[in-house]
Protein backbone atom coordinates (compact mmCIF):
# COMPACT_ATOMS: atom_id res chain seq x y z
CA UNK A 1 0.00 0.00 0.00
CA UNK A 2 2.66 2.41 1.12
CA UNK A 3 4.78 1.87 -1.82
CA UNK A 4 1.80 2.24 -4.26
CA UNK A 5 1.46 6.07 -2.91
CA UNK A 6 4.63 7.07 -3.48
CA UNK A 7 4.65 5.60 -7.10
CA UNK A 8 1.39 8.00 -7.28
CA UNK A 9 3.01 10.68 -5.95
CA UNK A 10 6.02 9.56 -8.63
CA UNK A 11 3.95 9.50 -11.52
CA UNK A 12 2.35 12.96 -10.55
CA UNK A 13 5.50 14.80 -10.74
CA UNK A 14 6.93 13.22 -14.24
CA UNK A 15 3.62 14.63 -15.70
CA UNK A 16 3.90 18.11 -13.98
CA UNK A 17 7.18 18.21 -14.96
CA UNK A 18 7.03 16.71 -18.88
CA UNK A 19 3.92 19.16 -18.94
CA UNK A 20 6.41 22.18 -18.13
CA UNK A 21 8.34 20.75 -20.29
CA UNK A 22 6.27 20.84 -23.27
CA UNK A 23 5.35 24.18 -22.91
CA UNK A 24 8.67 26.02 -22.31
CA UNK A 25 9.72 24.34 -25.73
CA UNK A 26 6.66 25.80 -27.45
CA UNK A 27 7.30 29.03 -26.06
CA UNK A 28 10.81 28.80 -27.12
CA UNK A 29 10.38 28.82 -29.99
CA UNK A 30 9.04 32.59 -30.54
CA UNK A 31 11.13 35.25 -31.92
CA UNK A 32 10.44 38.26 -29.51
CA UNK A 33 11.98 40.23 -31.88
CA UNK A 34 11.02 39.52 -35.93
CA UNK A 35 12.19 41.64 -38.39
CA UNK A 36 10.27 43.07 -41.82
CA UNK A 37 11.49 44.07 -45.38
CA UNK A 38 9.64 46.89 -46.45
CA UNK A 39 8.56 46.79 -50.09
CA UNK A 40 7.74 50.15 -50.64
CA UNK A 41 7.61 53.60 -48.04
CA UNK A 42 4.84 55.32 -50.37
CA UNK A 43 3.29 57.71 -47.92
CA UNK A 44 0.37 59.16 -48.93
CA UNK A 45 -1.84 61.77 -47.54
CA UNK A 46 -5.91 62.08 -47.44
CA UNK A 47 -7.32 65.18 -45.58
CA UNK A 48 -8.65 68.54 -46.67
CA UNK A 49 -5.75 70.10 -44.58
CA UNK A 50 -1.54 70.30 -45.08
CA UNK A 51 -0.14 66.73 -44.88
CA UNK A 52 2.85 65.52 -42.92
CA UNK A 53 1.43 65.71 -39.63
CA UNK A 54 2.89 62.25 -38.71
CA UNK A 55 5.22 59.78 -39.69
CA UNK A 56 5.51 55.89 -39.89
CA UNK A 57 8.92 55.03 -38.56
CA UNK A 58 8.54 51.65 -38.69
CA UNK A 59 5.62 48.53 -38.92
CA UNK A 60 6.39 44.95 -38.46
CA UNK A 61 3.71 42.58 -39.52
CA UNK A 62 4.77 39.02 -37.74
CA UNK A 63 3.56 35.48 -37.64
CA UNK A 64 4.88 33.42 -34.69
CA UNK A 65 5.35 30.20 -33.98
CA UNK A 66 5.77 27.94 -36.82
CA UNK A 67 3.31 25.64 -39.04
CA UNK A 68 3.80 22.46 -36.93
CA UNK A 69 2.65 24.20 -33.58
CA UNK A 70 -1.05 25.50 -35.37
CA UNK A 71 -2.44 22.18 -33.72
CA UNK A 72 -1.19 23.48 -30.15
CA UNK A 73 -3.04 26.61 -30.82
CA UNK A 74 0.27 28.82 -30.23
CA UNK A 75 0.45 30.24 -33.25
CA UNK A 76 -0.28 34.24 -33.26
CA UNK A 77 -0.08 37.24 -35.70
CA UNK A 78 0.60 40.71 -34.60
CA UNK A 79 1.27 44.12 -35.94
CA UNK A 80 4.27 46.41 -34.10
CA UNK A 81 4.10 50.15 -35.45
CA UNK A 82 6.31 53.48 -33.83
CA UNK A 83 5.20 56.26 -34.94
CA UNK A 84 6.47 60.50 -34.79
CA UNK A 85 4.05 63.07 -34.64
CA UNK A 86 5.87 66.12 -36.29
CA UNK A 87 2.47 69.40 -36.10
CA UNK A 88 2.24 71.70 -33.80
CA UNK A 89 -1.15 69.86 -32.75
CA UNK A 90 -0.76 66.48 -30.63
CA UNK A 91 -2.75 63.73 -32.18
CA UNK A 92 -6.19 62.65 -30.06
CA UNK A 93 -6.32 58.67 -31.72
CA UNK A 94 -4.84 56.46 -34.17
CA UNK A 95 -6.77 53.96 -36.01
CA UNK A 96 -4.91 50.83 -37.62
CA UNK A 97 -5.89 48.68 -40.97
CA UNK A 98 -4.31 46.20 -42.71
CA UNK A 99 -5.23 45.51 -46.32
CA UNK A 100 -8.40 47.87 -45.52
CA UNK A 101 -9.58 45.64 -43.03
CA UNK A 102 -9.06 47.42 -39.17
CA UNK A 103 -7.03 45.88 -36.97
CA UNK A 104 -7.57 48.58 -33.69
CA UNK A 105 -7.21 52.11 -32.48
CA UNK A 106 -5.44 53.61 -29.47
CA UNK A 107 -6.82 56.85 -28.17
CA UNK A 108 -4.00 59.62 -27.40
CA UNK A 109 -3.04 61.81 -26.80
CA UNK A 110 0.32 61.18 -28.86
CA UNK A 111 2.36 64.43 -28.17
CA UNK A 112 4.39 66.47 -30.71
CA UNK A 113 7.95 65.48 -30.80
CA UNK A 114 7.92 62.10 -28.75
CA UNK A 115 7.81 58.56 -30.79
CA UNK A 116 5.07 56.57 -29.90
CA UNK A 117 4.95 52.43 -30.29
CA UNK A 118 2.00 50.54 -30.32
CA UNK A 119 1.19 46.90 -30.99
CA UNK A 120 -2.16 45.13 -31.96
CA UNK A 121 -2.81 41.74 -32.64
CA UNK A 122 -3.99 40.85 -36.09
CA UNK A 123 -7.11 39.23 -36.26
CA UNK A 124 -7.50 35.85 -38.02
CA UNK A 125 -9.86 36.52 -40.54
CA UNK A 126 -6.49 38.28 -41.87
CA UNK A 127 -4.36 34.97 -43.11
CA UNK A 128 -0.77 36.39 -42.52
CA UNK A 129 1.92 34.39 -44.33
CA UNK A 130 5.66 34.76 -44.10
CA UNK A 131 7.19 36.50 -47.22
CA UNK A 132 3.51 38.33 -48.31
CA UNK A 133 3.17 42.11 -48.69
CA UNK A 134 0.54 43.84 -46.65
CA UNK A 135 -1.01 47.36 -47.06
CA UNK A 136 -1.17 49.15 -43.30
CA UNK A 137 -2.51 52.20 -43.15
CA UNK A 138 -2.85 54.71 -40.07
CA UNK A 139 -5.44 56.88 -39.38
CA UNK A 140 -4.26 59.52 -37.38
CA UNK A 141 -6.98 62.24 -36.34
CA UNK A 142 -5.86 65.24 -34.45
CA UNK A 143 -8.65 68.50 -32.91
CA UNK A 144 -10.17 70.66 -34.75
CA UNK A 145 -8.77 74.21 -35.33
CA UNK A 146 -8.98 77.20 -32.75
CA UNK A 147 -12.49 77.44 -33.21
CA UNK A 148 -13.58 74.23 -31.80
CA UNK A 149 -14.00 72.67 -35.30
CA UNK A 150 -14.32 68.86 -36.68
CA UNK A 151 -11.35 66.74 -36.15
CA UNK A 152 -8.87 66.62 -39.01
CA UNK A 153 -7.59 63.03 -40.12
CA UNK A 154 -4.35 62.14 -41.93
CA UNK A 155 -3.64 58.69 -44.00
CA UNK A 156 -0.17 57.51 -44.43
CA UNK A 157 0.59 53.92 -46.12
CA UNK A 158 3.36 52.01 -46.02
CA UNK A 159 3.30 48.18 -47.80
CA UNK A 160 5.13 45.57 -45.47
CA UNK A 161 6.44 41.96 -45.61
CA UNK A 162 5.34 39.71 -43.08
CA UNK A 163 7.76 37.46 -41.34
CA UNK A 164 7.71 34.69 -38.98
Amino acid sequence: MQGSKWLAIGLCILFVLGAYAAWNYAFSQFNPNPVSTTLATTYSCASTGPCGEFQIVSVNVTLQGGEAEITNGIQSQSLSLQLDVLGQASMSSVQVFVNGTSIGSENGPFRTGISKALYFPVPTTISVNPGEAYSVTVEGTFPGGAAGGPPISYLQSIDVVATG
